[in-house]
C-alpha cells in the first residue's frame, strides 16, 4: 500500500513539473479564419406619391427619400473580408450577380463603385391592385464569385399586398401633442417603424430655402402603439425602431409615435439649424426581419466604442449567407406621409 502511495505521489510531482511546459499563449490572429461579409437589402417602390416636391426644396429632395431609391433602381451591395482587429480587406476581383430564384433568370450584375460597395440598376416588379395597394412577389438569389474560393449564395423572398395608405401622418391642433399617426388598417408583419431625422441648414429669410440637408440617425421612439414587440423597450422608449407584433389585428386606431431629435439651434446671425423627424413604415422579408431584431439586441448590449467584441458584429447576429456571413434581404418602404414643417 505504501509503495502505491509513493508511486502516485511521484506521478503527481512529475505532472506538476511538466504541466507548465504544456501551456502556451494562443495566437488568435493565426487561428482566426477570415470570412467574407455581404450586406445587401433589395428595395422596391413603396407605392406613395413621391413626385410632389417639398416646399423650399429642389426636386431632388422630393419627400427627402431620393437616396433611399424608393423610385430609383440603384441597389447597393457591400462586401469585404472581416478580421479579428476590425480592419477590412477588400475584394476587387469579386463578381456578384442577382438572379430570379424561381425562374433562374439573370436579373442584374453588380459593378464595383468603391472599395467595399457594388451597385446595380434593378427594381423588383410589383403589380398594382388599385390606387393604394400593390402586390409584391419577390424571390431573389444573390451569387458572389471570388477567385480561389467557393461561390457565396444567399436567398430572400417577400410576398405581400401592401396598402401605402395604411398609415397617415398628421399634426395635432394641440402643439404639445406634436405629431401622431393614424392607422387605417391592419399591418401584416413583418413590418417595422424605423426612425431617422433630417438636418437642415437654412438661411434666415421670410421664405427660407434649405441650403444643406443631411440624414442623421435617431435612436429612440415614443409610442402608445399596443401592437409593438417589447423586446427593445426600455425607460419608456423603443430603442432604434419598433417591430410590429405578429398578433396585430386591430385597425382604425389613433396611434402616437414620435422620435427623439435634437432641438433647433442658431448657427450665426444669418443661418440656423432645424430638424425634421422621419418614421419610415417598412415591410421586410423574413430574413431581414430576423437580422434587424438581432442587430438591435446586439447594439443594445454592445453599443460602446470600447467594446472589445464590436468587430465580431457580423458573427453575433442572424446571417443567411452560404459560405460567408451577413444579410441579404428585401424591403418595401412606405413613408407615412403628410409632410409638415414646424
Amino acid at each position: 500500500m505504501g509503495t502505491q502511495i509513493r508511486r502516485v505521489a511521484i506521478l503527481i510531482l512529475c505532472l506538476m513539473i511538466l504541466l507548465p511546459s504544456c501551456v502556451r499563449e494562443v495566437d488568435f490572429a493565426t487561428a482566426y479564419q477570415k470570412k467574407v461579409v455581404l450586406h445587401c437589402i433589395i428595395h422596391t417602390y413603396g407605392g406613395f406619391d413621391h413626385n410632389r416636391p417639398l416646399p423650399g426644396l429642389p426636386s431632388s429632395y422630393m419627400y427627402f427619400n431620393s437616396v433611399y431609391a424608393l423610385s430609383s433602381s440603384t441597389q447597393r451591395l457591400y462586401m469585404y473580408y472581416d478580421s479579428p482587429g476590425g480592419e477590412r480587406e477588400y475584394l476587387p476581383d469579386a463578381k456578384a450577380c442577382l438572379w430570379d430564384d424561381e425562374t433562374n433568370e439573370l436579373l442584374a450584375e453588380f459593378t464595383r463603385v468603391s472599395e467595399e460597395e457594388w451597385n446595380t440598376n434593378y427594381l423588383p416588379p410589383y403589380k398594382k391592385i388599385d390606387d393604394d395597394v400593390n402586390d409584391y412577389t419577390i424571390h431573389l438569389r444573390l451569387e458572389v464569385e471570388i477567385p480561389g474560393e467557393e461561390k457565396l449564395v444567399a436567398r430572400t423572398s417577400l410576398e405581400r399586398q401592401i396598402n401605402s395608405k395604411a398609415w397617415e401622418k398628421h399634426k395635432s391642433v394641440d402643439p404639445k401633442e406634436g405629431y401622431y399617426d393614424y392607422q387605417r388598417e391592419t399591418l401584416p408583419g413583418p413590418a417595422w417603424f424605423l426612425p431617422e431625422a433630417m438636418e437642415f441648414i437654412a438661411p434666415r429669410r421670410e421664405y427660407p430655402t434649405y441650403e444643406y440637408v443631411k440624414h442623421i440617425p435617431v435612436h429612440f421612439l415614443h409610442a402608445n402603439y399596443s401592437y409593438a414587440d417589447p423586446f427593445n423597450y426600455s425607460d419608456d422608449r423603443f430603442l432604434y425602431g419598433i417591430k410590429v407584433s405578429s398578433d396585430n389585428q386591430e385597425g382604425n386606431k389613433h396611434i402616437f409615435i414620435s422620435a427623439d431629435i435634437p432641438a433647433s439651434e442658431d448657427i450665426d446671425e444669418l443661418h440656423y439649424t432645424t430638424y425634421y423627424d422621419l418614421i419610415h413604415l417598412t415591410y421586410v422579408s423574413e430574413e431581414y426581419d430576423r437580422y434587424l431584431r438581432d442587430a438591435i439586441i446586439y447594439r443594445m448590449r454592445h453599443d460602446n466604442v470600447t467594446d472589445p467584441l464590436r468587430h465580431l458584429y457580423e458573427d453575433q447576429v442572424f446571417t443567411n449567407i452560404e459560405g460567408g456571413i451577413g444579410i441579404f434581404g428585401a424591403e418595401v418602404m412606405v413613408y407615412p406621409t403628410e409632410v409638415v414643417f414646424d
